[in-house]
């Protein structure tokens, strides 16, 4: 488009000269419409632009949340492992002592045996 003399005004002149009639008032009124139109693509491109920034920060967000959550879970878990552990090395150690009383009580019960026959036999 050749030189546009409309460019150069601002919006209040253009709204004096379209509200006139006229090839002046209509081109006024055409300038004022280019212009809503590029500032309507602008909103509209800093919208979409915004909505991407938007939406690549929720999935970080998202990323380090999942993570935070995985290392939480691998924690307790890594906890409740060692309590089960625990456990078991304790039931074990129960089973044995458990084993050397019952022997305990076998010898004892052999050597009362033993007293009794060498008391019988005396």
């Amino acid at each position: 488009m050749p030189d546009n003399p409309y460019r150069d005004l601002d919006r209040a002149e253009l709204e004096g000269l379209g509200s006139g009639l006229g090839v002046q008032g209509g081109q006024a009124r055409e300038e004022l419409l280019r212009r809503d139109r590029e500032y309507a693509d602008e909103q509209e491109r800093d919208r979409r632009e915004w909505e991407t920034r938007h939406q690549a920060a929720r999935q970080e967000f998202e990323k380090k949340l999942a993570k935070r959550q995985m290392d939480h879970a691998a924690a307790i878990a890594k906890e409740q492992l060692d309590a089960a552990q625990g456990a078991e090395k304790a039931a074990r150690n129960a089973a044995a002592a458990a084993w050397a009383a019952a022997i305990a009580a076998i010898v004892t019960a052999l050597g009362v045996i033993g007293q009794l026959i060498v008391a019988i036999v005396t």
